[in-house]
């Protein structure tokens, strides 16, 4: 039964108390539906109203939640994706990440908008959900398996059908930036999969048989193929998709000269123009596989072939991110090495970025003689050693050696070595940079330094505007502005879960879909307000946290030391002026960066604005 008035909704919140060993199912506010629409808004209103500040992000008190859309489930292509959102133990600000494949829709279907995990059990447990029946069940004979033997040894026992959210070692040894996986879907960013470990949770299990209603079915029908008949009419753009999926962003940054080279020492890797650009990537690639109800097919499965140190691999995906992160910050141009980074990564159940960041940092402090090899026990952590750079996942994950100290970050890292090593840690509010060099493309390192997790490129994608795209990438004027409107974007399209890679088609037919599945009747005005609303209680919960100005801020290598080489050569980041016309764009206090008490309460937010005054955060 929809226990909400808005239909597409399941209408219903699954709660589940991991401490108690006990669950139970709310209704979703029709409130959370109006004003947040649904995945990351609907996820970081929850964490708002049930996390108080100071809350230890690995403790029991912290809530790890999963949240859908309001389309997920019915028939629309590019609305696969689950939010999962907490607050995160690498950077302590709210955190949400997100994975695609089939996850969402078999929760939609089982009769959920989200679930909600509070507490810690006393022993390892996987939770099974089928329809209405939830189970809690002994998962110690999981403990220790990887992501891939988890999910098939925990189908065995459950439903071959099911989909599965699981950590590995990795989440389970609370390395700072573990991972969920649920098939080829990562929640990758923030340490999701370390609180996911906290809690002793090693996976989630979901078996639904139940359709969505729609509150128009024919005219909802129209809607969905408006949507098809779009993807055909822009063929050749859904194609590079299909063939590339995001490899492609390679051969845009590269000669751009903003791919960050050796830990960003640099913007430009000729190495790689034979190796790891997407026409030689793509012939690695065996099959083309897509997320639930997507024409798009934009995940990968690569084979790295039968010869050499890494034969025999299959990787499931090589991203643009896992491209980069084990390409060129790692001086790294063998892509059969990249694959057995992201397989190795998937496995274990990490971070690609975080990973890969931590692993490039490394190699610039071996490079400076900041370690040794006799930190490194024997390991030679020279640019482009593939062998070193695959061991090393391993020392991070089961926390060995120096992996030990990587495991918790570069930022927390940084503090351990000292000796100048801070100037090397190449992140946002603890959180590690994705493969786009801001000083190549300003609003990127606007983006990064506002954006609420941290050093994040999806809070306010800029590279098809600024590199491609008719914004002059190397200016500081009309930044503010344009930040401002792209994470508004952002912020929407994660909360009615739009994959990224569909979007662009999707999203010009949103007000159309949501009103006739849904019956909220909303005009593109009111969803980009929406948008707002959704980024300004996540940057109210950071200030909640104690977040500030102070530290909406980039590494000191972006704003101080000019690329020396390619087309990006001689620029350094302008972010002080950049931020001063943000805050203005925002309506913030442009001594604190906090929302002010009226830009608060014209977004609705009022009451939020109350408790950031009644803590003493609202700027006078």
């Amino acid at each position: 039964m929809n226990l909400t008035k808005y239909k597409g909704y399941a209408g219903k919140i699954l709660r589940v108390d991991l401490t108690s060993r006990t669950f139970g199912v709310e209704p979703l506010p029709d409130e959370f539906a109006e004003k947040f629409l649904g995945g990351e808004g609907i996820g970081a209103k929850i964490l708002w109203d049930e996390l108080g500040p100071g809350v230890d992000p690995l403790s029991p008190n912290n809530k790890l939640i999963f949240t859908l859309g309001p389309l997920t489930g019915a028939q629309c292509p590019s609305v696969s994706r689950t939010v999962a959102t907490t607050k995160s133990p690498l950077t302590n600000t709210l955190t949400r990440s997100f994975a695609g494949g089939h996850f969402s829709h078999e929760l939609k279907r089982a009769g959920y908008d989200g679930i909600i995990f509070e507490g810690k059990s006393d022993a390892p447990v996987y939770v099974w959900i089928k329809d209405d029946k939830v189970e809690i069940k002994d998962a110690g004979f999981l403990w220790g398996m990887s992501t891939g033997d988890t999910q098939k040894f925990v189908k065995n026992y459950t439903d071959q059908e099911a989909q599965v959210a699981c950590i590995g070692p990795g989440g389970e040894n609370l390395v700072k930036f573990a991972s969920i996986i649920s098939g080829m879907g990562v929640f990758g960013r923030g340490g999701v999969g370390t609180v996911m470990g906290s809690k002793n949770l090693k996976a989630i299990v979901v078996r639904g048989t139940k359709e969505p209603e729609l509150a128009d079915p024919s005219g909802y029908a129209g809607a969905v193929r408006k949507v098809y008949g779009s993807y055909a009419s822009q063929k050749a753009f859904a194609d590079n998709w299909r063939t590339y999926g995001t490899s492609g962003t390679v051969n845009i940054l590269e000669p751009h000269g903003n791919w960050p080279t050796r830990n960003f020492q640099s913007g430009v890797f000729p190495e790689s123009r034979d190796t790891l650009y997407r026409e030689h990537w793509r012939k690695s690639v065996k099959k083309d596989v897509a997320c639930a109800v997507c024409p798009v097919t934009c995940k990968k499965i690569a084979f790295t072939g039968s010869e050499g140190p890494f034969a025999g691999i299959t990787s499931e995906g090589l991203e643009y991110e896992t491209i980069w992160a084990f390409g060129a910050l790692c001086g790294n141009n063998d892509l059969k090495a990249v694959a057995a980074a992201d397989r190795l990564c998937d496995e274990l159940g990490v971070d690609t970025i975080s990973t890969g960041n931590v692993i490039g940092f490394a190699m610039e402090l071996y490079q400076k003689r900041v370690i040794t090899s006799k930190d490194t026990e024997g390991l030679h952590l020279d640019w482009g050693n593939t062998e070193a750079m695959v061991a090393m996942i391993k020392k991070i994950v089961y926390k060995k050696g120096l992996g030990a100290v990587l495991a918790e970050g570069v930022a927390k890292a940084a503090e351990i070595f000292k000796n100048g090593s801070e100037r090397y840690a190449m992140h946002v509010k603890g959180l590690e940079l994705p493969g786009y060099d801001p000083r190549g493309q300003f609003g990127m390192g606007l983006n990064y330094a506002t954006a609420n997790r941290g050093g994040c490129h999806c809070s306010g994608y800029t590279t098809f505007v600024e590199v491609t795209g008719p914004v002059n990438p190397y200016t500081a004027e009309g930044k503010g502005e344009l930040i401002f409107k792209i994470q508004n974007d952002a912020a929407l399209r994660n909360s009615a879960v739009l994959c990224t890679f569909g979007e662009w088609i999707t999203r010009a037919h949103l007000p159309e879909l949501l009103k006739t599945e849904t019956g909220l009747d909303y005009t593109k005005e009111d969803l980009s307000k929406m948008g707002e609303r959704i980024f300004n209680l996540e940057r109210a919960f950071n200030v909640r946290e104690g977040f500030s100005r102070a530290d909406d801020t980039l590494p000191a290598r972006l704003l101080e030391e000019p690329l020396k080489e390619g087309k990006s050569k001689d620029h350094v980041v302008k972010l002080e002026a950049m931020l001063e016309d943000y805050y203005r764009v925002r309506g913030w206090d442009q001594r604190t960066g906090v929302p002010t008490k009226s830009k608060l309460e014209e977004l609705g937010l009022g009451d939020v604005a109350d408790e950031l005054d009644g803590v003493g955060k609202l700027p006078a």
